[in-house]
């Protein structure tokens, strides 16, 4: 067996054109182990020139080429010819209905639909065939593809398959995306295997499990571990078992968590401190009926929470977010005082929400006022019954705040509005004294011929009312 060769010149061996040629033209079958060839041009005191030929390709095992910094004009390395062949294997165990694959014919594939190549390498890097509804089986060909990183058959029907094992052994895929491609079956626990993953997207399949233990990042390094996962989305599948903290110790990067429509039963402890900031939760239908503390304490960089339709009952949560702008807690079973209590503070400190929907819950007293949650369409309130108040009809007796309204709130807030408008009634009075007293006697004082005019009519008024007295 032929071993691996790494061929690199120094500029202890100064490489000529001729040289160069012989390079870049002359690989051969001896030449076939290479796994990498740099002639970058900071490393010499030539550039290269002439024709990069695609001989190149022949070169299996080459995982790293640089020819930058060289003069070879317009050309260009054309995609490998392993991988072209391996993407053509792939489509002829696809039915593409709608012809999105017919440009896999030309010699470039990395200009094909959805084939994304590196740009010094070529190597096939991303394969975004998604939503163009391919039928048929996903081929072995794919393992071929041995620096793709990025790999979305999401949006297709594949007919109810399992996952199929060749995907979940391509270790060196960050993102793969498998949603809505009806999947159905057992999820491989080998998906834990794909330690190098940042996104994965199961939603919408009919995929089961006992577990997910392949989760676990206390588990083996043999089993796997997800520890550089930003996206989880499991949503809209069948899969049952237990979550706990401990399937998220190490997931500090998560930022999207989605868990909805499933039967899992959630094992947390009230008070457990995650260690990942989440900017979208989504635990839809899940069976919740009791929103833990780590709901909100991890709610910083929120922006989407999605918890509708549960079993959640006590207080709306006095998120210290300031992005977030969706919130559904609709079909749920909040109903407490204590709900109005932290919805106040959230709807005046809030402005970057656009979407609350707080429908179909138990919900009593008025809408308080003076907030953003009066701003939004009455649909975001539909289905309490004991609600009222702008923007849903007005309540009976606006003059009474309702029990279901924090009272120490709603009476400051009174008391505030009507001693504010006294004080300014005084004020106004006050100032109407000063400037009606001194406009007059001010005018007294400093006009001569008025003063002489107010103390004869003083005098004559005086003199009246002595001859009224008398004649009386």
């Amino acid at each position: 067996m032929v071993s691996s060769t790494r061929v690199v010149f120094s500029r202890r061996g100064k490489a000529t054109n001729a040289a160069n040629a012989m390079v870049l033209s002359a690989a051969t079958p001896r030449a076939g182990h290479v796994t990498t060839l740099h002639l970058n041009n900071a490393d010499y005191d030539v550039a290269l020139q002439g024709e990069v030929r695609s001989s190149l390709n022949e070169l299996h095992h080459l995982n790293y080429l640089d020819l930058s910094g060289n003069d070879f004009g317009d050309a260009k390395v054309s995609c490998m010819e392993r991988e072209r062949e391996a993407l053509l294997s792939f489509k002829n165990g696809l039915i593409d209905d709608h012809g999105h694959l017919s440009s896999w014919q030309s010699d470039e594939c990395c200009e094909w639909y959805g084939v994304e190549c590196n740009n010094t390498t070529r190597h096939v890097i991303t394969l975004r065939v998604n939503g163009v509804k391919l039928r048929g089986k996903i081929g072995s060909s794919l393992l071929e593809l041995h620096h793709l990183d990025y790999l979305d058959l999401s949006r297709n029907d594949f007919g109810g398959i399992p996952i199929p094992e060749l995907i979940v052994s391509m270790k060196q895929l960050q993102h793969l995306y498998l949603g809505s491609s009806n999947f159905s079956g057992i999820v491989p626990i080998q998906i834990g295997n794909l330690t190098n993953l940042r996104s994965l997207d199961l939603s919408y399949n009919s995929l089961k499990t006992e577990n997910l233990d392949w989760l676990l990042s206390s588990i083996p390094i043999r089993v796997g571990q997800l520890s550089k996962l930003q996206l989880l989305d499991l949503s809209h599948n069948s899969l049952e078992g237990l979550v706990s903290e401990s399937h998220f110790v190490k997931h500090d990067k998560l930022n999207t968590l989605d868990l909805s429509f499933n039967s899992l039963i959630f094992d947390i402890p009230l008070d457990w401190s995650p260690p990942f900031q989440l900017k979208t939760l989504c635990l839809a239908r899940c069976n919740v009926d009791e929103a833990p503390e780590w709901f909100w304490n991890s709610s910083s960089l929120i922006q989407n929470l999605y918890l509708y339709d549960n079993q959640i009952r006590g207080t709306v949560p006095n998120l210290s977010s300031t992005s977030i702008e969706f919130m559904d807690l609709s079909v749920n079973q909040f109903s407490e005082p204590t709900l109005w209590q932290n919805t106040y503070k959230f709807g005046r400190n809030i402005h970057s929400l656009g979407v609350l929907d707080l429908s179909n819950n138990n919900l009593l007293g008025k809408i308080p006022t003076s907030t953003q949650l009066h701003s939004f369409d009455a649909s975001s309130y539909a289905g309490n019954d004991g609600l009222c108040g702008d923007p849903l009809p007005k309540c009976l007796d606006d003059r009474l705040r309702p029990s279901t309204i924090n009272p120490g709130v709603n009476m400051n807030e009174r008391d505030s509005n009507n001693f504010s408008f006294m004080e300014e009634v005084g004020i106004s009075m006050g100032f109407g004294f000063i400037f009606g007293f001194w406009g007059v006697v001010g005018s007294i004082i400093l006009k001569k011929s008025w003063r002489i005019a107010f103390f004869n009519l003083f005098d004559d008024c005086c003199v009246c009312i002595q001859m009224e007295t008398k004649l009386k």
